[in-house]
């Protein structure tokens, strides 16, 4: 053993994902070396998608409102 560890851990605080999306992201990166260098922290790559997602979502509901979360996941999915 080299001492490095080769488990993957992902940290997602404070969002709530649907549909499977935290999974998507999951599966996503799973390929990267490394995820997370701070056990504590986000990896920029993660932060980003998770920027973009919260941005994407603000958007859908400023347009949709209080709609439904049809037309909501019909805009995010393109």
């Amino acid at each position: 053993m080299n001492g490095i560890n080769t488990n993957k851990v992902y940290i997602v605080q404070h969002f709530l994902f649907t549909d499977g999306f935290a999974k998507q992201i999951s599966e996503s990166l799973a390929g990267e070396k490394s995820i997370l260098s701070d056990p504590t922290g986000f990896d920029a790559r993660l932060r980003n998608v998770l920027r973009k997602r919260v941005a994407d979502t603000r958007v859908s509901r400023a347009i949709f409102g209080c709609r439904g979360a049809k037309d909501e996941r019909r805009v995010l999915s393109g």
